[in-house]
């Protein structure tokens, strides 16, 4: 009896430490981020002729807003070891993005991948955005969401939905966004929860097609966490149409592993005029 206690102490303790140490470490990565997005603002607020422009879509972090009206957007992604995607690798991701109305807008994924030795599609996901509220000069835009993650037989077993709530503010071409959601996954009897935590800042290289980005991705459960900093660089290849590249650079469990992004989006239908 006295061994059993001890044991339940002893993991006690260790959950405890893991909490704690989970919760350091993606706060060292926001402050990091945060750190560098506003050091960047400075620059941008400085340089008086750095204006508005169009917004740059992170490349591992779930983008913020919806896309607009009638517009729809098909992007391909090719992942190795980037922990923050289910499956890990993935080659190729597809995703389409589409906006309903003024402030409503979905997507769907569907990645393909090399599972057990057959490859095929892995686990489909559905999401649902809603715009709460638009950005103003100071506060930034509001999106609640959801998404659902169906199995197909390749991929993790289970029905998994996942509602965030996700902020966006764009300042002298600077973008700014992240979110924070809850996961949960049912499987049989089981049910087990996630929470995951993503942070992005974008910003251009003034007269080329060429953006910087930063991006911080955190996913804490039950088995532990996984953090992850991921410095990436896009390019514009006209208008609606640009190619990314990510390093996402990961740590779970004491260990470090880098991961290798690549990334291609097109507009396949314009949005509409609003009156």
């Amino acid at each position: 009896m006295r061994h059993c206690v001890l044991d339940r102490n002893a993991t006690t303790v260790r959950e405890a430490s893991l909490a704690k140490s989970t919760v350091t470490r993606i706060f060292g990565y926001a402050v990091s981020l945060l750190f560098v997005g506003t050091s960047i603002l400075a620059v941008a607020q400085v340089n008086t002729t750095l204006r508005e422009s169009p917004v740059i879509e992170p490349i591992i972090t779930e983008e913020s807003l919806p896309e607009d009206s009638g517009e729809c957007n098909l992007r391909t992604t090719a992942a190795y070891h980037a922990d923050v995607f289910e499956p890990a690798t993935a080659l190729p991701r597809t995703q389409v993005f589409c906006g309903f109305s003024r402030r409503w807008g979905g997507e769907i994924g569907l990645p393909l991948a090399r599972v057990d030795g057959r490859y095929g599609p892995a686990n489909v996901a559905v999401a649902v955005k809603y715009k709460l509220r638009e950005q103003t000069s100071r506060i930034p835009a509001l999106v609640l969401s959801i998404e659902t993650t169906f199995p197909t037989g390749r991929g993790e077993s289970g029905v998994e939905a996942e509602p965030f709530v996700a902020v966006f503010k764009q300042v002298h071409g600077l973008s700014i966004q992240g979110n924070v959601g809850l996961g949960i996954r049912h499987g049989g009897r089981e049910r087990e929860y996630r929470a995951a935590y993503n942070g992005a800042v974008a910003v251009p290289l003034r007269h080329t097609g060429f953006a910087l980005v930063g991006e911080v991705n955190a996913v804490s459960s039950p088995l532990g966490a996984t953090l992850s900093f991921s410095p990436g660089l896009h390019y514009s290849l006209g208008k609606d149409r640009y190619v990314a590249f990510a390093l996402p650079i990961r740590t779970k469990g004491g260990s470090t592993r880098a991961g290798v992004v690549f990334q291609f989006q097109m507009r396949v239908r314009g949005g509409l005029v609003s009156e």
